[in-house]
């Protein structure tokens, strides 16, 4: 009988808890966040970032990348 009981308490702490999150997560909770991206040169390590960039995997990731090169 304390088995029983025991299961159906966690089973409603487990969906209690489940509603509340689904609650507090508000559409501003899955904006994309800004990141800048400064380079002050060309040079090849900068490379892997500049293709991620332009084939989009930093968008898929939920990233608005922003390359701001100050030298051009």
């Amino acid at each position: 009988m304390k088995i029983k009981h025991k299961f159906k308490k966690s089973a409603l702490l487990f969906t209690l808890s489940i509603i509340f999150l689904f609650t507090i997560c508000t559409p501003h909770a899955f904006a994309k966040n800004k990141v800048r991206f400064v380079y002050s040169s060309v040079h090849m390590g900068y490379l892997p970032r500049i293709v991620a960039l332009e084939k989009g995997f930093f968008a898929e990731e939920g990233l608005d990348m922003e390359v701001i090169n100050p030298s051009f």
